[in-house]
């Protein structure tokens, strides 16, 4: 078990390295991709990966990735705020469907998946950071990880 956790670490590391010393638009679809996929897992460990908030949940992150795309980072807020409305209005409208329990994970899920993984992008396009930067991102948890799991 821990070779092949060991095996898969070096081959992510090789990867990550490949894909953030590119940085631009492949860096940006992979974090986007990633972000989706972490989200679906999320709600999935939720228990909630195909209901009307997961919808709402996919609709913010790619809406956030879009925002970033395009530097509209000053509309992050009012997306944010329109995201939990959205949350909201389904946990009223639907009542007893949802549990406040999952409203708030719902919504916990977009503000912590793919906004924390934006800044791997948003952290490379800078260019006072830069490759310094994000392998401190990068060193840090993994670091954390293998040690933990060791």
């Amino acid at each position: 078990m821990f070779t092949t956790r060991l095996i898969s670490g070096i081959i992510l590391v090789l990867l990550s390295i490949v894909i953030v010393g590119q940085g631009g638009i492949l860096l940006y679809a992979v974090t986007a991709l990633i972000s989706i996929i972490g989200l679906f897992e999320l709600y999935r460990a939720l228990g909630m990966q195909r209901r009307s908030l997961a919808v709402v949940g996919y609709v913010t992150a790619c809406s956030y990735y879009g925002l970033l795309w395009f530097e509209g980072q000053r509309y992050v807020t009012l997306m944010i705020i329109a995201c939990l409305m959205a949350m909201m209005a389904l946990y009223v409208l639907t009542f007893p469907e949802y549990k406040t329990e999952e409203v708030t994970g719902a919504f916990f899920g977009v503000c912590y998946v793919p906004i924390m993984l934006s800044f791997l992008y948003q952290t490379r396009d800078d260019e006072r950071r830069c490759i310094p930067g994000v392998a401190y991102i990068f060193k840090s948890p993994g670091a954390c990880d293998t040690f933990a799991y060791c």
